[in-house]
């Protein structure tokens, strides 16, 4: 089962919000410029990254309810930013990471961390699906300790990582490999408040990958640890099964929550700090005690 709550708050002590009555506003606006050119056709151009804009549409709140949101409103809690975990964005990671660098056409949001070898976008694969895929070739054979990261989100100063809460995860992704088969683990770091790594979690067995069909590797039902704010997610590919020339090609990436892989895959758009831009407070006649209409909006920030 799925969890629908609204988390909110300071990074690590996260609190499940009230469901708004009026619904939540959580259109991702990208920049769109549209004008004429000489021969008068008309041309658009789009900016590549977006941010999201949330409002909480409570109609009615109670003066309780109501401070809590307020105090992060009016500096009580700090400047922030702050984490907003939206239930219904499946897919946690940026649009290039779940796209296998479909959206920016190269490798940003991804890094080598450790081992040797090169990660490139490629064009599209003879699979079909997304337009391109991100291709690791290795140039030595058993590179040591070889590992995929999958960066976090944003450069915002205490943001290490991807926010969590005490729930299960699963992070997957779909591989093919040329040259040869090579197994292939995935892993998550759990850190804490301050970016110190807790624990890791790895799959349990490594998946041997298919020079001929995609393969799902799975990471599924890891719980981070009481005391982990935020989890990176890495691949990590067994040394000794890696021979000089070979190449994984990673289709699509998904980090969820849940206890085990969705049945189709869904773009992400990353989670990034937010910042409160404001929250009405308006009472009825006689009532201080009942907010009418109190929408609370927050901002994404990078």
């Amino acid at each position: 089962m799925n969890d629908t709550s609204i988390w909110f708050g300071r990074p690590g002590s996260l609190r499940r919000l009230w469901a708004p009555v009026g619904g939540i506003e959580a259109t991702r606006a990208r920049d769109t410029s549209v004008f004429s050119n000489k021969s008068g056709g008309t041309r658009t151009t789009k900016a590549l990254e977006a941010a999201r804009q949330y409002v909480l549409n409570y109609n009615v709140l109670g003066r309780a309810s109501f401070e809590y949101l307020n105090q992060f409103a009016q500096g009580h809690m700090g400047a922030g930013p702050w984490v907003f975990i939206d239930p219904g964005r499946r897919n946690l990671l940026t649009v290039n990471q779940s796209s296998a660098t479909s959206q920016a056409g190269d490798t940003r949001g991804f890094r080598i961390a450790s081992g040797v070898g090169s990660a490139i976008s490629s064009a599209a694969s003879p699979w079909g699906g997304l337009p391109r895929m991100l291709n690791w070739a290795f140039s030595s054979s058993a590179p040591a300790s070889p590992s995929l990261e999958l960066s976090k989100p944003s450069a915002v100063s205490g943001w290490y990582g991807y926010p969590v809460i005490n729930r299960p995860y699963t992070f997957w992704c779909d591989v093919v490999s040329s040259g040869g088969a090579i197994d292939v683990n995935l892993q998550i770091d759990w850190y804490g408040l301050t970016g110190s790594v807790v624990s890791s979690s790895i799959t349990a067995s490594a998946v041997s990958t298919s020079t001929t069909v995609p393969k799902r590797v799975a990471l599924a039902n890891v719980t981070p640890p009481a005391t982990a704010a935020w989890a990176m997610a890495y691949v990590t590919p067994v040394s000794g099964t890696i021979a000089a020339g070979e190449t994984l090609s990673f289709l699509d990436f998904q980090l969820q929550e849940g206890t085990s892989p969705d049945p189709q895959w869904t773009g992400g758009t990353g989670v990034y700090p937010v910042t409160f831009v404001g929250m009405p407070e308006r009472y009825g006649y006689d009532e201080p005690g009942m907010l009418v209409g109190p929408n609370a909006v927050l901002q994404e920030v990078r």
